[in-house]
């Protein structure tokens, strides 16, 4: 069972939350949410904290539900410096930057996210 709004000292979560959490006794893997159970990519840390562990369990409404700024906020690219989804960002910055999970969870930190 997936959860809806992931909560934590009774506000929602934030996306740095999220992957912190999710990312925890994983390593990191590009180009796919989930490898196996043990690697997960920067968006599969975050989708973790909401049940999904394997790429079969991946449901993109849910992760939207529970994590609207990823489908609803645009961010400048760090890298690229161009406006994005957040959700295509990170994506980026995990599979074709190479920045590791950690450095993502730092940016999202220094943007409030």
């Amino acid at each position: 069972m997936l959860i809806v709004n992931v909560f934590v000292k009774g506000k929602i979560m934030k996306l740095s939350e999220a992957m912190l959490k999710g990312m925890k006794g994983t390593k990191k893997c590009k180009q796919t949410y989930f490898e196996g159970k043990t690697r997960c990519c920067a968006v599969g840390a975050i989708c973790r904290t909401i049940g999904m562990k394997h790429n079969d369990d991946f449901n993109n409404v849910l992760m939207f539900e529970n994590f609207p700024d990823l489908r609803d906020e645009n961010v400048v690219h760090p890298v690229l410096k161009h406006s994005s989804w957040m959700f295509h960002v990170i994506t980026d910055l995990n599979d074709n930057h190479n920045w590791s999970r950690l450095k993502i969870v730092n940016w999202l930190k220094s943007i409030g996210k």
